[in-house]
């Protein structure tokens, strides 16, 4: 567990030193330990097994063709331009940890200039976002996280008016990860979406029909079923019986305490006309996730991948709020969410399915002792 305490501490550091003394660019350190410790990391995580059989399968682009991409998809239920991805790594020579580097450097590189281009408590979001992203995207979704850092990618370039870059980095990214398309729907919801009283109270609507454990998701579908389309209808009966889960006590309390916190620090922290098309987008879909939350909250698939690009904003509307507060304010916040955060780090890891990622394994320790671990062996212990 040692790795994980001392990449979380590094965070944690880097950001006490920008929250209370304002000390710039940090955010470039952070991105470097970050970058190391996904770069590094051997057989260690959930996604690992099923991506290494999908590289193993691809031939590399100087022995495939087209039909050759098709197939290790179909077969695998990926992607066509992901197995692409994979095949061209191949053919320069690349092994399955070179995968791993690559997508591990783009990510996080990209999320550093995300960060910087918003100028605004950087190392603090970086530290809430990794140290909460860790194991369920940076070390368990490979194409998810690059969806993600594609999407990240249009935003700016849309804030900066390049629009056919823009849309170059939005098909690539969906191309990457199909799902990422709800991420498109949100922002274009989002200039829509304006504090009101109606929408206080369907919020507050939702958040009494959660405490009150009503599943207002799976009443929904049902409504929407009930129109008649039999195309729809079989996936949303998937839907219902395959991925919603039971209430899980703990998540709902998360969930509650999460969105209608965040929602209220939202309407007190509401964009001003300084603020630059980018931030309101950010903000609208700040609301829009806190309301998919209460809505979903056994619902975790859709909540999930949406939270994966969307928890980074709430957080920096967290952070600006409190950040214009007094300095014992201040400080009671950032030793909350230190303690918040740490609890959640490490409870993680104490999790019986937590065994993917302990102990950290590290690929420059299998080059020069050959040893490679027992990764394989505790995964297994999920199936």
């Amino acid at each position: 567990m040692y790795p994980y305490a001392i990449v979380f501490l590094s965070l944690w550091a880097a950001s006490g030193l920008e929250f209370f003394f304002k000390v710039r660019r940090l955010t470039y350190f952070l991105g470097f330990v970050a970058i190391v410790f996904l770069s590094l990391r051997f057989e260690t995580g959930y996604d690992w097994p099923a991506y290494q059989q999908l590289f193993n399968l691809t031939p590399p682009i100087y022995e495939a063709d087209i039909n050759d991409i098709f197939e290790v998809a179909s077969v695998e239920l990926k992607e066509p331009f992901f197995v692409f991805f994979i095949s061209l790594l191949k053919g320069l020579g690349g092994g399955f940890q070179f995968l791993l580097v690559v997508c591990a450097f783009f990510q996080i590189i990209v999320f550093v200039k995300y960060l910087s281009h918003l100028k605004e408590n950087s190392a603090t979001i970086f530290a809430l976002s990794f140290s909460w992203l860790l194991f369920t995207l940076y070390m368990s979704t490979l194409r998810q996280g690059l969806a993600v850092s594609f999407f990240l990618l249009f935003m700016i370039f849309m804030e900066q008016r390049r629009k056919k870059t823009a849309i170059s980095m939005l098909i690539i990214g969906i191309c990457f990860q199909y799902s990422s398309v709800v991420y498109i729907l949100m922002y274009l919801v989002a200039d829509y979406i304006r504090w009101s009283k109606k929408l206080a109270a369907v919020c507050f609507s939702l958040i009494i029909l959660a405490l009150f454990g009503i599943d207002s998701y799976v009443a929904i579908l049902k409504i929407i079923s009930m129109a008649g389309f039999e195309m729809i209808n079989s996936k949303i009966e998937w839907y219902i019986n395959g991925y919603s889960i039971p209430v899980n006590k703990f998540e709902l309390v998360y969930n509650l305490f999460f969105s209608s916190s965040v929602l209220l620090i939202l309407y007190f922290s509401r964009p001003t006309i300084k603020d630059t098309v980018l931030v309101r987008k950010m903000y609208g879909m700040s609301i829009l996730f806190c309301i998919l939350c209460l809505l979903f909250y056994n619902f975790p698939l859709l909540r999930n991948r949406v939270q994966y690009l969307v928890l980074p904003f709430c957080y920096f509307f967290v952070v600006r709020y409190f950040v214009a507060q007094k300095f014992s304010f201040r400080f009671c916040f950032f030793i909350f969410l230190f303690l918040i955060n740490a609890l959640y780090f490490f409870l993680f890891l104490e999790k019986a399915s937590s065994t993917p990622f302990l102990p950290y394994q590290n690929y420059i320790n299998y080059i020069f002792t050959d040893d490679p671990g027992d990764g394989a062996a505790r995964y297994e212990m999920l199936e």
